[in-house]
């Protein structure tokens, strides 16, 4: 019990304390380097490998596949429509008359 480790001579309060205190420090010292060596790892695990792309999803689209995408002019049809008034890619609203390509 908890009471034990305070009886004694009232030297052995000193030498205790000291004790204590230095198993905290090494506690803590154990605590620090565990810490570092979690973030060293997840830094490693986000960083790709040598020549490797940070690019996540599907890879990009063919030239030869965009460029069988009609181009268009945008219309009042093409405005009115549901969530059709900005680009779908880049968001910028489009006007009557803008060139776009078809998805």
């Amino acid at each position: 019990s908890g009471e034990i480790l305070y009886q004694g001579s009232a030297a052995a309060g000193p030498a205790f304390a000291e004790l204590l205190s230095h198993q905290f420090a090494i506690a803590e010292h154990i605590r620090s380097a565990l810490i570092a060596a979690q973030l060293a790892s997840a830094e490693n695990e986000s960083l790709p490998a040598s020549g490797e792309s940070r690019r996540v999803g599907p890879p990009p689209t063919s030239d030869a596949t965009m460029a069988k995408l009609p181009i268009v002019s945008i219309t009042v049809d093409d405005l009115m429509q549901d969530g059709n008034d900005s680009c779908c890619i880049c968001l910028e609203k489009q006007a009557i008359g803008d060139e776009a390509l078809r998805l």
